[in-house]
């Protein structure tokens, strides 16, 4: 128990003699560990009935690492290690969260979690004016964010062309002379 560090040393003997002797430092565990800094692995378009592997970043005073699978996906292999294999099943939902912890004799850390995403959420309101949009002008639209989405996919009304902006959360949209109204 009071164990802190020392060197712990070997070398081969043969009939022929004896090697270099190899030493290294072992730190004893004085605390338990702290979470891993990430996870690494696909966060969007997890479709259900897939299995995607994910990662955790090495933390120093972890002897293995406890993973939780999101709700309706199971940890097929890796669990205690840095990799996890996951699956999801058939009705995994829109969004889910894996978490790691790492531990030692010493207890478990705090969590580490990342969300993943099967589709992404409908966007929220269009931004950008409704009213008084005159023919001939260029106007800007926008959504919020939606976690999980990789672009966006704008449609633009008749007599409307997209200028710039298409696969973003924000477009430029100019409106042709002949514009009356459009959604």
């Amino acid at each position: 128990s009071t164990y802190n560090s020392a060197t712990l040393s070997v070398r081969a003997v043969g009939p022929c003699g004896t090697s270099a002797s190899f030493s290294r430092v072992v730190y004893a565990n004085t605390a338990a560990p702290t979470a891993p800094a990430s996870i690494s692995g696909p966060v969007s378009n997890v479709c259900a009935g897939t299995t995607q592997t994910y990662s955790c970043a090495a933390v120093a005073a972890a002897t293995s690492y406890q993973w939780t699978a999101p709700t309706n996906a199971t940890i097929v292999s890796g669990q205690g290690t840095q990799t996890v294999t996951v699956s999801f099943a058939s009705n995994f939902g829109t969004s889910g969260t894996l978490s790691v912890r790492s531990q030692n004799c010493f207890g478990l850390s705090t969590t580490r979690s990342l969300t993943v995403y099967r589709i992404p959420g409908t966007p929220g309101t269009i931004s950008g004016s409704v009213n008084n949009v005159c023919p001939g002008s260029s106007m800007t639209y926008s959504v919020v964010a939606v976690p999980g989405a990789t672009s966006y996919t704008w449609t633009a009304p008749t007599n409307a062309t997209i200028v710039s902006g298409q696969g973003t959360s924000s477009i430029v949209l100019s409106v042709a002379s002949n514009f009356t109204s459009g959604t």
